[in-house]
């Protein structure tokens, strides 16, 4: 059984709803949605002498460079001027492969500074996974307005990657339901998105029943809708029958 991609717009909306006085976006996630963290290790060059100067990053330059089919001897190799970093993002669901995401790069070794070196072209992969989720480069930007605070050798590239494979989700636990997990558990709270929700899906007689047969057990009694709040931190939403096709 399939979703329609409808269903996917209306419970968007959905989760715009006012509850109490936030917006049910502001107060709770999808179960199954959570960004995607992806990695990788990288190179920065163009550092004017404040890259890296040790033996192991000059070494992990090596083993970089012979990736890209770039063969230098240990001798050659000069490494203050660029630096061996981690790169690491996320991308949320539902992103689609083209859109441009914020990345954070970090300094391996002892590099000095990573402020105006420019970040090569490096792949974000899941860990243990070979599969490339986005491509990052670009200039990186030291962070924080207060000099005092700002760590020379951690930096961010605002829209320094580009997705290039999807984050796919599946948040239906059973082609049928999902469920919102309340960032801050309230049984007030989570009994007013159940409500929210309600007020504009219509009646559904057999919320009831499906609670029952599911072995979901509320804490208060079941309203006639198709969301419920199962406890403090959880509402469960059925999808009405009308959105779903074989």
């Amino acid at each position: 059984m399939r979703v329609r991609i409808m269903i996917l717009i209306i419970f968007f909306l959905l989760l715009s709803l006012p509850a109490q006085a936030e917006r049910v976006s502001v107060l709770a996630t999808i179960k199954g949605t959570s960004p995607l963290k992806i990695s990788g290790t990288g190179i920065v060059e163009g550092l004017n002498g404040t890259g890296d100067k040790a033996v192991a990053s000059r070494k992990a330059l090596k083993t970089l460079l012979a990736k890209e089919n770039i063969n230098v001897a240990m001798s050659d190799i000069d490494g203050q001027n660029v630096a061996v970093v981690s790169v690491s993002a996320e991308i949320p669901a539902f992103t689609r492969p083209g859109t441009m995401i914020d990345v954070t790069v970090a300094s391996l070794f002892d590099a000095e500074n990573l402020q105006n070196g420019i970040l090569k072209l490096t792949h974000l992969r899941v860990e243990g996974s070979g599969e490339t989720y986005a491509v990052a480069s670009g200039r990186v930007n030291i962070g924080g307005e207060d000099a005092a605070n700002q760590f020379p050798t951690t930096a961010n590239i605002t829209g320094g990657a580009q997705v290039v494979r999807a984050h796919e989700v599946d948040f239906l636990s059973d082609r049928s339901t999902f469920e919102l997990l309340l960032k801050e558990p309230s049984f007030a709270t989570s009994q007013a998105i159940a409500h929210a929700i309600n007020s504009t899906s219509g009646t559904n007689p057999r919320l009831d029943r499906y609670l029952e047969e599911a072995g979901f057990e509320a804490f208060d009694k079941p309203v006639p809708g198709f969301a419920q709040a199962l406890n403090a931190g959880t509402v469960i939403v059925q999808i009405p029958d009308y959105y779903m096709m074989d």
